[in-house]
C-alpha cells in the first residue's frame, strides 16, 4: 500500500500533467490538430503516468527496475522535479521558437496538384504493391516472426527502412485534401494495407499498428472518441501481438488481461528507468556514456559512417543497456526502452537535464513552425512527439525522419504551391517548405 508521501508525490505529477495536457483535449474538442508540444505532453501521461498508477496499486512487476515510488528521498525528489517541470519546459520551448501566435482551424491540408494528380496514384501504387506482396511472401515461409526478422534483416541491412515507405507515404497522404473523398479514403485504406503487409515480417509491432494508429488519428477529422478508440485500440492489438512478436511469450498460455498487463508494464511503464538514470548519474557529467552527450553526437551521426568519424560514440540506450547488463557495448546488440528524460540525464547529468529538456521544446517549436507551414508533415512531427518519452533520439530519426523527409519530397514533387486564400483565422500555412523559417505575414 502507497503511504501519504507516495501518494502527495503522484497526485503532484498527475496535476502537473493534466493541466499541461489541457490544450490538448480543447483542441481536440474543437477538432483541432492539436501541436508538436500538446503531443509530447501526451507521452509523459503515457508513458510515465500509467506506470505510476500500476505503483499506487501494486500491480507493477518488472525484473529488470524496481518501482520509483521506493526509491530513496534524493532520487524521489530528482524525479519530482523532472516530471513535473517537463511539460512546462516543453511548452515553453516551443512557444519561443513557433513563431508569432496564430488562431487555428479545424483543419489544415494541403492538396495535390491536379496536373500531377494522375501521376501520383500509378507512381505511388507501383512503389508500395511490391513492398506489401514482399511481406506477405515472408510471411507465407510459415517461420517464427522472431526468426524472420533476423533473416530479414540479414538480407537488407540498412535498406530495411525502405519496409517502411508504405506507411510513409500514407503519413503524407492523409494530411492531403483528396484523401478526405470517397476515393481517398479506399486508397487510404489500401496503403494502411500495404503498410501492414510490408513490416510484419520485420518483428516489430509498433510499425505493423502505426499505420492504423495514423489512419485513425489523422485520416478524418481528430476528436476525442477517435483518440481514446485509438488509443485502447493499439494498447489492445500490441498486447495480442506479443505471443506472434516475442519468442519469451509464444511457449505459453496467457489471457489477455496478462498480456495487457505485460505490455504496459513493459512497453509504456518508464518510471522505473527514470529511476535507476537517476541514481547512475552525477550532477554534471555522466558515469554510463563515454563522454558526455556522447549519445546526441551519435545521434546527430547517426548516417555517418563510422570509419569516417571514429569518435561517433554508441547511442544512450546501447550505452546504458551494456551497463546495467554488465556486458561489453560492443557485444550489446538490444536496448532497454529509455525517452527524452532518462537521455538528458544519462549524458550530461541531473544539472543539465532542465536545460536540455528545454532546449528539446525549442525543437519542438521549431517542428510546429515547420508543419504549419508544410502541412503534409504534420504526421511524424506529432508522432515523434508522442513517442518521445519512450524512445531515445536515434529511434525517432530511424522511424520519424525518414517519414518526414518522404513527406517533404512528396510535398515537393506532388502538392500545389501555390498560397491558398487566407482567411483571418487560418493557421499558419500554405507557404512553400523552405521558407517555413521566414516571417509570416498577416499573423498576429
Amino acid at each position: 500500500m502507497s503511504t501519504p508521501v507516495q501518494l502527495l508525490i503522484v497526485v503532484l505529477i498527475f496535476s502537473s500533467h493534466l493541466m499541461a495536457l489541457a490544450r490538448f483535449w480543447r483542441r481536440i474538442r474543437t477538432r483541432t490538430l492539436p501541436s508538436v508540444a500538446d503531443f509530447a505532453c501526451a507521452s509523459l501521461v503515457l508513458y510515465y503516468d500509467i506506470g505510476l498508477l500500476l505503483e499506487v496499486f501494486g500491480w507493477y512487476e518488472n525484473s529488470h527496475f524496481s518501482p520509483l515510488l521506493e526509491a530513496d528521498a534524493g532520487t524521489l525528489a530528482w524525479a519530482l522535479t523532472l516530471l513535473v517541470a517537463a511539460p512546462w519546459l516543453f511548452r515553453l520551448g516551443e512557444r519561443l521558437f513557433r513563431g508569432r501566435r496564430v488562431h487555428a482551424v479545424p483543419e489544415d491540408l494541403s492538396r495535390l496538384r491536379p496536373s500531377r494528380r494522375v501521376l501520383f496514384y500509378p507512381l505511388i501504387s507501383l512503389a508500395v504493391a511490391p513492398l506489401g506482396i514482399l511481406g506477405l511472401w515472408w510471411m507465407s515461409s510459415g517461420e517464427a516472426i522472431w526468426v524472420l526478422r533476423a533473416r530479414v534483416g540479414m538480407a537488407l541491412g540498412p535498406l530495411m527502412l525502405v519496409l517502411y515507405v508504405p506507411m510513409y507515404v500514407l503519413a503524407f497522404y492523409v494530411r492531403q485534401a483528396d484523401s478526405r473523398t470517397g476515393w481517398g479514403r479506399l486508397y487510404s485504406t489500401l496503403l494502411v494495407g500495404a503498410g501492414i503487409m510490408a513490416s510484419c515480417a520485420y518483428g516489430q509491432r509498433t510499425a505493423v499498428l502505426l499505420p492504423l494508429l495514423i489512419l485513425v488519428l489523422f485520416g478524418t477529422r481528430v476528436s476525442m472518441g477517435r483518440v481514446a478508440a485509438g488509443a485502447l485500440a493499439g494498447l489492445v492489438a500490441a498486447s495480442i501481438l506479443l505471443p506472434l512478436y516475442k519468442w519469451q511469450f509464444a511457449e505459453q498460455e496467457f489471457r489477455t488481461a496478462d498480456l495487457i498487463a505485460k505490455t504496459v508494464t513493459g512497453d509504456l511503464a518508464r518510471a522505473g528507468v527514470l529511476r535507476r538514470a537517476i541514481e547512475l548519474s552525477d550532477d554534471v557529467g555522466t558515469q554510463v556514456m563515454d563522454y558526455p552527450f556522447e549519445g546526441y553526437v551519435y545521434a546527430g551521426l547517426l548516417f555517418v559512417p563510422r570509419s569516417l568519424v571514429p569518435s561517433k560514440g554508441q547511442s544512450t540506450a546501447r550505452r546504458f543497456t551494456a551497463y546495467l547488463e554488465s556486458t561489453p557495448v560492443e557485444e550489446t546488440n538490444w536496448g532497454f526502452g529509455l525517452g527524452a528524460l532518462e537521455e538528458t540525464i544519462v549524458n550530461g547529468g541531473l544539472l543539465m537535464a532542465l536545460p536540455m529538456l528545454l532546449m528539446i521544446g525549442m525543437a519542438m517549436g521549431i517542428l510546429q513552425r515547420a508543419s504549419s507551414a508544410v502541412p503534409s508533415i504534420a504526421v511524424p512531427t506529432r508522432l515523434a512527439a508522442l513517442w518521445s518519452c519512450g524512445y531515445h533520439l536515434p529511434a525517432l530519426i530511424l522511424l520519424f525522419g525518414g517519414m518526414l523527409v518522404v513527406a517533404l519530397l512528396l510535398d515537393w514533387a506532388f502538392v500545389i504551391r501555390m498560397p491558398r486564400a487566407r482567411h483571418p483565422q487560418t493557421l499558419t500555412g500554405d507557404l512553400p517548405w523552405n521558407t517555413l523559417l521566414a516571417p509570416r505575414p498577416g499573423t498576429s
